[in-house]
């Protein structure tokens, strides 16, 4: 007989970063923990974390250093563990994904991926406890991470934005004199 049982779905309340995380719910996946901002198209993109991935992270990170919109969705992967819970027979190599909106350089990316692979059997044993705090506890330091990322990224476009600034009021002043 099969079990239809499904995880709870959790929500934290004071998180910084709007984020969902997404692993093995019943015989599905589905989110499993968010924070209570994350909006509908963070909901969306949880569906299918890894479906529209962009390019190379090196043309993001050159292009998004200029831009001045809005965070992006990026995503992670855990490692893989065995799915052996009381919520499902399915027994197959399951993993989480952890989704957010902000901004991160590669190196940043995969510091946030190995803090998820590091914290999967706490979050997987607080999913299985319905444990909030100890929830709260393992799923914090990845918050911690994806929130100083948003930070470095953001004092980086202000830099990058003054340096061309002063580079144009530069270029402006020598073609001024040039044409005198």
């Amino acid at each position: 007989m099969r079990s239809d049982k499904k995880a709870p779905l959790f929500v934290l309340s004071n998180s910084p970063v709007e984020f969902v995380l997404v692993g093995p719910r019943g015989r599905h996946r589905g989110i499993l923990l968010r924070s209570h901002n994350a909006g509908l198209d963070l909901v969306g993109a949880a569906a299918d974390p890894f479906k529209n991935e962009p390019g190379p992270i090196f043309q993001r990170a050159a292009l998004g250093i200029l831009a001045l919109g809005e965070a992006e969705v990026l995503a992670v992967r855990s490692h893989s563990f065995k799915n052996q819970t009381p919520l499902s027979e399915d027994t197959r190599a399951s993993g989480y994904a952890f989704l957010w909106k902000g901004l991160a350089n590669a190196r940043q990316v995969g510091e946030i991926e190995a803090e998820l692979s590091k914290r999967v059997s706490d979050l997987h044993q607080g999913i299985l406890a319905a444990d909030i705090d100890e929830l709260e506890w393992h799923v914090a330091p990845i918050v911690t991470l994806c929130a100083h990322a948003m930070q470095k990224r953001r004092r980086l476009r202000i830099v990058s934005v003054l340096f061309l600034g002063l580079a144009l009021l530069g270029y402006l002043v020598a073609l001024w004199k040039f044409l005198l």
